[in-house]
């Protein structure tokens, strides 16, 4: 028997109960009959009323792995923020987990809503419990057509999902095109799941290439998935959808797997330096058993962590950067490849790039869409490609596209191309072949920088 079982208990237990002290709000059901009263006094008035669904965005400073406690803390501080902040009409309630309800009525339309969600994002990013506190906040406007209040309660709930859906921290409206929307994404969660059993997902690779030399040694595995009725879904559609309903772990985990496999053929054809990088969602990297469940993809198939890379994007890696920083570490520590993603989509600097541990940085396709047309973007590109070299990191430009682009890139000393002039997404057996093929003779080096020696490298 486990002594500290009972304590762990105990703990939880007193936890629940201060935060049900704390509270002192009233539940769903006390809101939903509160607002059946409202909706029907509204109607004789002729006046409009709002319902809003606050969720609180998943807490960004290790929120994801401290427990109850911190939760219970922000909820509290919430709780008194919220109710400070109540106007008269208005009539707030507890919903569970993460989650409030209020409602306004005696208000003369959208545009009070819209105050009112303008100050709820404010009240929330100055709450002062440990990290940066976002909320999603779905609103649904009565009317005088008869709407039932189930129904003005569930569309708040829909656009608070839509909300969420499109990254957080803001506010959705109810609108017909966000409900059937939402139940596009419900269906497609259901194929999602569906398409995993009945074998659907794929791994292609997209090749790098070296601008020094011209070889490759590495590749992206990206994820296709190719419905029986619907043919190929782009990831721009199905990963949003899956990243919102926690499927994206378990497709994350087949992606790892997949990719190991490959990894472990490489080796055994005696490729066994060859790299496979995948890129992490922001889920899969808050997942505690991320490094875990790597480990033991990578020790089951007898491959070297220093042939895994792991891609992170600008934007995952700035949520929360102290956290970030613990994950990567733990990351390399362990072997692992490390490049941070779209580099110059987000907001962060090459100063905020040092507390990193990262190997490679991965210029975003915006960067090099312009190089060849605009002396401004070259002019950035240049110096991003410089300072990252002060730092030892390793340069790829993605997008790569023309002769022209490439041949720019490579004078200004970046280091590795993707795109599609270096190669599409392949086949892992048109990879296989890819990177058997011969590497450009000595006359065709000397040229690597002309259009015509260059191409004739890639179709050699």
């Amino acid at each position: 028997m486990n002594p500290s079982k009972p304590e762990t208990k105990s703990l939880t237990e007193a936890a629940l109960q201060r935060r049900s002290q704390n509270m002192i709000l009233p539940e769903k059901s006390n809101f939903m009959e509160r607002l059946e009263e409202t909706l029907a006094e509204s109607r004789i008035r002729a006046s409009a009323l709002a319902v809003l669904i606050i969720s609180i965005d998943r807490m960004s400073s290790g929120g994801k792995r401290n427990g109850i406690e911190e939760e219970e803390a922000l909820i509290s501080e919430a709780v008194l923020a919220l109710k400070r902040n109540l106007s008269s009409g208005e009539y707030l309630a507890y919903l569970g987990g993460l989650d409030f309800g209020l409602f306004m009525s005696r208000i003369s339309g959208a545009a009070d809503a819209l105050a009112k969600q303008t100050q709820l994002h404010e009240l929330f990013r100055a709450l002062r419990s440990p990290g940066q506190h976002t909320v999603s906040i779905g609103i649904s406007l009565g009317s005088q057509d008869g709407t039932k209040v189930g129904a003005l309660f569930s569309r708040a709930s829909v656009a608070m999902k839509h909300a969420r859906l499109n990254g957080g921290a803001c506010s959705q409206f109810y609108e017909q095109e966000t409900h059937d929307r939402m139940q596009d994404n419900m269906r497609m969660e259901v194929e999602m799941r569906l398409g995993m059993k009945r074998g659907e997902f794929k791994l292609v690779y997209q090749p790098l290439r070296s601008l020094k030399d011209g070889s490759c040694e590495s590749a992206e595995a990206l994820l296709r998935w190719d419905h029986p009725v619907d043919g190929p879904i782009s990831p721009v559609r199905f990963i949003p959808v899956a990243e919102e309903c926690g499927f994206i772990r378990q497709l994350g985990k087949w992606v790892i797997e997949r990719a190991c496999d490959s990894l472990a053929e490489l080796a055994a054809m005696g490729l066994p330096s060859f790299k496979i990088a995948v890129n992490l969602s922001p889920k899969q990297f808050s997942d505690p058993a991320l490094l875990s469940s790597l480990r033991r993809s990578l020790i089951v198939r007898d491959v070297d962590p220093c042939s895994f890379g792991i891609e992170v994007t600008e934007s995952c890696a700035m949520q929360d950067m102290d956290f970030a920083i613990d994950v990567l570490k733990e990351l390399q520590g362990y072997g692992m490849q490390l490049s941070l993603d779209d580099f110059g989509s987000g907001f962060s600097s090459l100063s905020q790039l040092r507390r990193f541990p990262l190997a490679n940085l991965k210029l975003d396709k915006s960067f090099i869409d312009e190089i060849a047309s605009s002396r401004e973007a070259a002019t950035i590109v240049n110096a991003v490609i410089g300072l990252a070299h002060s730092l030892d990191l390793v340069v790829t430009a993605e997008g790569v596209e023309t002769v022209q682009q490439h041949e720019l890139l490579a004078e200004m000393g970046c280091d590795i191309a993707q795109g599609y002039l270096i190669s599409k997404p392949l086949e892992f057996e048109r990879l296989i072949q890819f990177v058997a093929e011969p590497m450009p003779s000595a006359s065709q080096q000397a040229n690597y920088q002309s259009s015509q020696g260059y191409m004739s490298a890639v179709a050699a």
